[in-house]
């Protein structure tokens, strides 16, 4: 599931109750930029949060090479992805 699907304008309502008091619509300007500033926060977390536990893995089994490869190709992209958030 990608990332965009992780994270809903319900999510943001629930995390965000002062546009669901305004009644704010996800389409308006106001609406949409403060989506947009939630969402990419989220991102930034969740990025952190699999940086962390490909670390964290990485210390926990340096001996199989194949998972090692595999655990940085993804670092690489999660590095990556936090470039362009």
């Amino acid at each position: 599931m990608s990332l965009s699907k992780k994270y809903t304008w319900a999510d943001f309502l629930k995390a965000n109750p002062e546009h669901k008091a305004k009644k704010t619509k996800r389409t308006s300007k106001e609406g949409a930029k403060a989506f947009e500033a939630a969402y990419k926060q989220h991102v930034k977390e969740y990025l952190k949060a699999r940086m962390a536990k490909i670390d964290k893995e990485s210390a926990r089994c340096p001996k199989n090479k194949a998972y090692l490869v595999r655990l940085e190709t993804s670092k690489e992209r999660a590095k990556m992805l936090q470039k362009n958030v």
